[in-house]
């Protein structure tokens, strides 16, 4: 698996009755942004709580050269939804 480099990703998980969880994902591969979906079960297995419980999460990219990473489809559509993705 490649590592894309220069891009991290910060994430806060809001939970059903739960302390939040902030975390950031230090190592992105290629593979984890070939779609929307497959980087939100990436992050979704990254957290503590089970992903039924989970009610929100807020993103945040870290790139010193983000120009690069933003026409990705999966970077972009996260960029459109301001980071923010809510779940019943």
């Amino acid at each position: 698996m490649t590592i894309i480099k220069d891009l991290k990703l910060e994430v806060i998980a809001t939970f059903n009755d739960h302390d939040q969880e902030i975390f950031t994902i230090n190592k992105i591969y290629k593979d984890e942004l070939e779609s929307e979906e497959s980087l939100l079960n990436t992050i979704k297995g990254l957290c503590k709580r089970p992903s039924f419980e989970l009610i929100k999460l807020s993103l945040c990219w870290i790139s010193k050269n983000f120009e690069k990473h933003e026409k990705n489809e999966a970077v972009a559509r996260t960029i459109e939804k301001n980071g923010k993705y809510f779940f019943n």
